[in-house]
């Protein structure tokens, strides 16, 4: 009988052996997003294969002072606890966490019968009808980050004792994994932040740039305008005087003049912000076209678009770099810019008839996919998004999606 009942252990800790290889072989292999799902898988066959009737993961915040559950599963009739055990303080159950932070597997086969010490532990485990629990330590780098539970509600502890250490192997693989998601949480808030400090870089430099142009035009420009108008009146007071150098400096004044017209653009179009994008695109359209000799059409829906200022800048500027991109790249003859209405959105296509560009394997290995990349992060960041088709021999073709507003702003027409 004694051979039949070690025979009988030693089978079901093989089973349960088996079963945590199973669970946990591909762990190690997940993207990031499969985790969460994952975890709540392992959860669910260990705790049916065991027979608990809760089981679930806690996370430690940094300086071990509050804990929050963040995984769960429970047998059939057995109420949740997840939403209620949130940014819970370790104070509430000293007993427990002075264990786990010494990396101890918690084994309490009776909560009734807990010793004096963890009479706050078990004022905290009682009202949620815990009769018995195992909490074990997940560590990364010898620190506790968490821990795994398993509780009984209905019945007193049934667990082969046999099968613990197996549960701190599940406990290390999941800490490893849940570590991942961490990492990938704040390595996205960084790139949150960078993206919001690329924008608004983008966007004070926009500001600057409007800025020096407009003192070009109010004050440079005029103030050469005023002394080219002087000139021509001081040239035509003079009698029987050569006034051949006098003209040389009007000529000199009137290019200077025309020079400053075209930096003023280049810095910051006036037209864009007096009369708006559409008018902004066909004087973008006109200098390509005299500079680079390819043919661009535009067409508008005609439909009245409100549009934050800064998304006309966004919108104006991403066409700016896709015509350089047709420019540089492209061997394009036509060029077809279309802008559309879309209830809340935005919609800029801008088409070619060129040669195409590389695919984004080559584009990645390039100084040109920059632009590209770029594109694609601001408009995310502004909540758009950015596609781009392209082909060899077809030309290509980017479509642009941008919310018209950000926030409750005074809207302005297009």
């Amino acid at each position: 009988m004694a051979k039949d009942t070690v025979k009988q252990q030693l089978q079901k800790h093989l089973e349960f052996e088996e079963l945590v290889k199973h669970v946990f072989s591909g762990f190690m292999n997940l993207d990031s997003s499969e985790i969460d799902n994952e975890i709540n898988q392992a959860l669910a066959k260990i705790g049916t294969y065991a027979g608990v009737d809760r089981s679930y993961v806690f996370s430690v915040n940094e300086d071990i002072e509050f804990c929050s559950n963040t995984h769960e599963w429970c047998a059939e009739g057995v109420a949740p606890q997840i939403d209620i055990l949130q940014n819970i303080p370790v104070t509430f159950a000293p007993y427990c966490f002075s264990l786990l932070i010494k990396n101890e597997i918690v084994i309490i086969k009776s909560v009734k019968d807990l010793p004096p010490e963890a009479q706050a532990d078990k004022e905290m485990l009682e009202p949620q009808g815990i009769k018995s629990m195992i909490l074990v330590p997940m560590n990364v780098d010898a620190k506790l980050v968490g821990f795994i539970g398993f509780d009984w509600v209905r019945n007193k502890i049934v667990w082969d004792e046999t099968h613990i250490p197996l549960l701190r192997i599940a406990g290390d693989i999941i800490a490893q994994a849940y570590e991942r998601i961490q990492s990938n949480i704040q390595i996205e808030d960084y790139q949150k932040k960078l993206r919001s400090l690329a924008s608004e870089l983008s966007l004070t430099e926009e500001r600057e740039r409007r800025k020096l142009a407009s003192n070009l035009h109010d004050h440079v420009s005029q103030s050469l305008s005023i002394a080219k108008i002087r000139l021509g009146m001081l040239r035509n007071e003079v009698d029987g005087c050569d006034t051949a150098h006098v003209s040389e400096i009007i000529d000199l004044l009137n290019q200077s003049i025309a020079d400053i017209r075209t930096l003023t653009f280049e810095l910051s179009p006036p037209v864009l912000y007096d009369l708006g994008l559409i008018p902004a695109l066909q004087w973008l359209a006109e200098q390509f076209s005299k500079e680079h000799y390819f043919q661009i059409d535009i067409t508008d829906d005609l439909v009245e678009k409100p549009v934050d200022e800064e998304i006309k800048v966004v919108i104006f500027k991403i066409a700016r770099e896709l015509l350089m991109n047709v420019a540089k790249h492209a061997e394009a003859s036509h060029v077809k810019i279309d802008v559309k209405h879309n209830e809340e959105t935005i919609e800029l296509t801008v088409t070619d008839n060129g040669v195409g560009i590389p695919p984004k394997e080559e584009r990645e290995n390039t100084k040109s996919g920059f632009g590209l990349f770029s594109i694609k992060e601001k408009l995310e960041h502004l909540g758009g998004s950015f596609v781009i088709d392209c082909g060899r021999e077809c030309g290509t073709r980017a479509e642009i999606h941008a919310p018209l507003l950000l926030s409750d702003k005074p809207k302005e027409n297009i």
